[in-house]
């Protein structure tokens, strides 16, 4: 039998022992979460905000999906999940800095394919 982990509580180890490689593990993984949020915003017609590590004792690595205008009624599947927690105000989308690092993707030769 394995121990396994999923990648929240990889990178809260990597963390914990104070690993040279845990920032950029978890600056690659907010970086995928925001990519899927951006497109899942996109193809739902909502806000999204960028995704980040929030530990594994709260919502782990996560995104915050608002509305797009006032009143907007939740789309499935994110009515799946917290229903109570849609704000049905406009909230401004958040923004990230202009130097925010951006990490290519690479196929499995090696080649990159795009950046976050």
């Amino acid at each position: 039998m394995a121990k396994q982990l999923t990648l929240d509580e990889m990178i809260e180890s990597l963390t914990l022992m104070n690993h040279p490689a845990a920032g950029a593990c978890q600056a690659v993984i907010e970086a995928i979460g925001t990519l899927m949020a951006d497109t899942i915003a996109a193809d739902l017609g909502v806000s999204a905000g960028p995704a980040t590590f929030e530990g594994t004792a709260f919502a782990g690595t996560c995104a915050p999906f608002r509305p797009a205008y006032p009143g907007q009624p939740c789309p499935s599947p994110l009515s799946d999940y917290d229903p109570e927690e849609w704000i049905m105000t406009l909230t401004p989308p958040l923004h990230l800095p202009p130097d925010h690092q951006r990490f290519p993707l690479y196929d499995r030769d090696n080649h990159p394919q795009a950046l976050l």
